[in-house]
This record gives structure tokens, sequence and C-alpha cells, in this order.
């Protein structure tokens, strides 16, 4: 009797019970998708996957709604489906699951490529990853929070590299997603910069000044002096005044800065859908929203901008005076 080969009683386990092995790749670009573009994608896997002997594949394509309800499709492209629904699209999953007859190879093996587009997370999947212990949880949040991964379950590398670079070249083709507020401040390091503008310049200028009136007010005449009570008065008065106006003024600032940095982040290009009735609505809403939320926190930064160069004036002003 004649045992299996080797490759032979792996491809078998695999098929079985076994898990291939796997390719993911991420990319950051935020894009505008409609039916037209999930149709390209849709040809552009189905073109790569002709030239192989595909002996049997399915597809599925799975639209999640606002409201977490999910509507699968087994046929999306040439098909006439209706999305006039007050519903916005949060993500488009496709999954293209077919068997491949490989060389070396007795039996078809099973592939699967898998592409996930959009990049938001239900507060319950953030707080799910957040504290859970299973390592696996903190690697679905890094996939869910990019705008588009990719997944290649695979036997044969060279045709999940394929599949990836396919997925790369259409991302690529897509349009690219703008917002009211420039690119460039989706940047993390602009961000930190005004986050820590915000959160530190004010305060720190309120404690210059309140050092340059305790030296100002205890000049160099006076430090050989016997100290007064009205002198310790003054000193009292002037811990009291600095420590409530400096913490205050923190607090403030750190509020400013926290509300400015979230809404950098999230008024930022990100990938949006083209699909129902409600994806229209949302944008336009969220486009109000974010013209006056650019005003009130717009005005915030000016006035940073305006107590720090008060403070620059003032302290120079002290300085200068004898």
């Amino acid at each position: 009797m004649q045992l299996p080969s080797k490759e032979a009683l792996k491809s078998r386990f695999t098929l079985l019970v076994g898990n291939p092995d796997s390719m993911i790749k991420t990319f950051n670009k935020p894009m505008i998708i409609d039916k037209k573009d999930i149709d390209k994608l849709d040809e552009q896997i189905c073109n790569k996957l002709g030239i192989h002997q595909i002996e049997a594949s399915k597809t599925a394509f799975d639209v999640t709604l606002s409201n977490n309800t999910i509507m699968e499709f087994e046929r999306w492209r040439g098909s006439d489906l209706n999305f006039a629904i007050p519903e916005y699209v949060t993500t488009v999953s496709i999954r293209w699951d077919f068997m491949v007859q490989l060389p070396h190879y007795r039996l078809p093996q099973r592939h699967v490529l898998t592409v996930r587009i959009g990049g938001t997370m239900r507060p319950a999947q953030l707080m799910q990853a957040i504290f859970s212990q299973d390592p696996e949880e903190a690697k679905k949040f890094d996939l869910h929070a990019c705008p588009l991964y990719c997944r290649v379950d695979f036997i044969n590398q060279i045709l999940s590299q394929e599949l990836v670079n396919t997925v790369d070249t259409w991302q690529q083709g897509a349009r690219e997603a703008t917002g009211l507020l420039p690119t460039w401040l989706r940047k993390r390091w602009v961000q930190r910069t005004v986050n820590t503008f915000l959160r530190y310049s004010v305060p720190l200028w309120a404690a210059i000044l309140a050092i340059i009136y305790l030296f100002k007010h205890f000049d160099s005449t006076r430090l050989n002096q016997p100290l007064l009570v009205v002198d310790l008065r003054d000193v009292i008065a002037w811990i009291f005044a600095s420590v409530i106006g400096i913490v205050g003024l923190f607090g403030v600032s750190k509020y400013v800065a926290r509300h400015s940095l979230a809404f950098l982040r999230r008024h930022s290009p990100h990938t949006r859908f083209q699909l129902t009735s409600g994806d229209t609505n949302r944008y336009e809403a969220d486009k109000r929203k974010a013209l006056n939320t650019i005003v009130k926190y717009g005005l915030a930064f000016v006035f940073a901008l305006i107590c720090n160069v008060v403070a620059a004036y003032v302290s120079a002003k002290l300085f200068s005076s004898k």
C-alpha cells in the first residue's frame, strides 16, 4: 500500500482542520467608495483568479449599516441593488473563497481573500479591545482602525502576493477622500504640537509673569531690609493668586486642548461611502457640524495665541521698566 506524500497529508489536514498561513496588509489612504469602486475591485480580483485553475469559488459581500444591520450579498457586480435607505454604511467586507489547483498537489487547495473597507469602530468594539486579555483583540483593533486592510489565507505564497498586489493597485487608483481640514493636519506630530501649545503655553506664561511680578515687587534694594508683616502678606497673596490662576488656566487649557485634538482626529479626511441615501445625508450633516466646530476651536486657538503675545509683551515691559 502506497502512503500519501508529506505534502499531500499536509494539504488534506489543512483542508479539513488546519489553519493555513496568512498574509495581512493594511492601507492608510482615506478613500471615497461607491458601487463602481467595489465593482472594479471584484472585477480585478476575478481577472487575477482567471489566469489560474479555479475549481470552485464563492464571493460574499457584507455591508454593515449604522443601525448595526448587516446586509449580505452573494452577487454584486452587474446586480441591481437598492440602497435607497436612510442608514449610512460603516464598513464593507468582501470575501473571495476559492479552490485552486496548484502544482505538486493532487487536490485543489483552498485560499481565502478578505478585504475590509472602512476605518470606524463601534464603542463596544473599542471597549472590548481595551479590556480584553487576549492579544488577538489588540490586533483586531489595529486592523479595524485603518481605512482598508486585506488578508489572504493561503497555501501558495506567490498567489497570495499577487492578490495583495491587486488590492494595492486598486486602492492606489481609488479617489482619495478630502475633508474640511487640510490633509497635513492628519500628521501625528502636527496634532501633538497643537495639543502641547494649547495645553501648556498659557499656564506657562502665567507662571513666568507671576515670577517676574515677584522679583519686581521685591527688588534688590529691599532684599537687605528686614521682612515686614506687609511683605509677608503680599507673599501669601501672591502665592494664593498664582496657584489659583495657574491651576485654573491649566484646567481650561487642558479642556480646550483635549477637545481640539479630538476634533482634529474626528474631522480629518477619512474613508466614506457613497452607497446609500444615508451616506449623503450624513456627509452633509457632518460638514455643517464641522464648520461650526472649526469656528469655535479656531477662536480658541486664536485666543491662546493672543494670550501668549500679550504675556510676552507684558514680560518685556516689566523687564525694561525700572
